[in-house]
């Protein structure tokens, strides 16, 4: 695999103390910078460690794809594995299509080079493998090493080792580290979560072809709930229609008196007068609800096409969001998403 780290650490992130958030970002930038000297110095696992510097200074999902690629180069493919499968899993639909494929492509190759260990320790324990933290007990799943070659696993409560194991696995093999003076109540729990994981693996060994059912009641509710929306939102925008319809009647009404009884547009009397005041407050208020009142209709007939598009479409719902702009004499309709297979 070709790696290429991105070089580009551009953006912004609002923080409550404008200082702490000037020292934030230029402590990540500089990390960042150092992560690329030294990657370009051919110092990987330095490059990773600054990438992982970064990232506490200043998120961002693009960084585990250099992580990534630093520690598949380092052939830590156990921490290259995790920080592949991480970027994919935070950066969603975010990551392009080609880069997307990339990543997966890498990962099937990591697959035969990686095993993997599960660590049974007390709520709060730091889990470290081969010197790097891998997180705190209780972890959410197993952690992944390289195979054939011994890891050391230690694990740490208060600042004090408790545990300390070598480790090694096999392509695919499975380890358990369990440390000293973990309750019984704590490890039945893990090992039923691990039990639970096991069982559903096998199930997709054994039944390739299978894939998990469509969760259909949740599919429903999320195109009723739509529907009542769209439903909603339409009622809102006759409503502010015909408002806007009723007030405009009547500053039309108004302007005509006005014009025959004003001469040369200049209103004396108190009758014409509050007439005028009339017309001048209604004119503007019924050109805003009119508008208001076309932009949420066009929102309920989006909801309601999505609706529409969503319950016969058998892969995925339509997604769509609109909304209206309303600003200083300025009316318009936001549209983000799209509708599609």
């Amino acid at each position: 695999m070709m790696y290429r780290l991105f070089v580009v650490f551009s953006g912004c992130i609002l923080f409550a103390s404008p200082g702490w958030a000037q020292s934030a970002e230029d402590n990540a930038r500089q990390a960042f910078e150092s992560g690329i000297t030294a990657y370009n110095a051919g110092k990987p696992t330095v490059a990773a460690a600054e990438f992982r510097r970064a990232y506490g200074f200043r998120p961002s999902t693009t960084l585990f794809y250099n992580i990534g690629q630093c520690e598949a180069l380092a052939k830590r493919h156990g921490l290259a594995y995790e920080a592949f499968e991480r970027y994919l899993a935070e950066g969603g639909d975010d990551v392009p299509v080609e880069r997307r494929d990339e990543v997966i492509a890498e990962l099937n190759r990591l697959e035969n080079l990686v095993g993997a260990v599960r660590v049974v320790a007390p709520q709060g324990a730091v889990v470290r493998i081969d010197g790097e933290i891998r997180g705190t007990a209780p972890l959410p799943g197993v952690l992944k090493i390289g195979v054939g070659i011994p890891h050391e696993v230690e694990i740490t409560w208060q600042g004090q080792v408790m545990h300390r194991e070598s480790v090694k696995v096999s392509r695919g093999e499975s380890v358990r580290v369990t440390a000293g003076g973990v309750s019984s109540t704590a490890s039945e729990k893990q090992e039923a979560s691990a039990s639970a994981e096991q069982a559903s693996a096998s199930a997709v060994q054994e039944n390739p072809g299978t894939t998990p059912a469509k969760p259909v009641d949740i599919d429903n509710n999320h195109h009723r709930n739509r529907l009542i929306l769209a439903q909603v939102t339409l009622g809102v925008s006759g409503a502010l229609l015909v408002g806007g319809a009723v007030f405009g009647a009547m500053a039309l009404s108004y302007n005509h008196d006005l014009k025959s009884s004003c001469e040369n547009g200049v209103c004396t009397n108190s009758d014409d007068q509050d007439k005028l005041s009339r017309r001048d407050r209604f004119a503007p208020l019924s050109t805003t609800l009119l508008s208001v009142g076309i932009a949420t209709a066009a929102l309920g007939v989006s909801l309601w096409i999505a609706h529409r598009r969503g319950t016969k479409s058998d892969d995925r719902p339509g997604r769509v969001a609109v909304f209206p702009l309303v600003g200083v004499r300025q009316v318009g309709l936001g549209i983000q998403g799209g509708w599609g297979r």
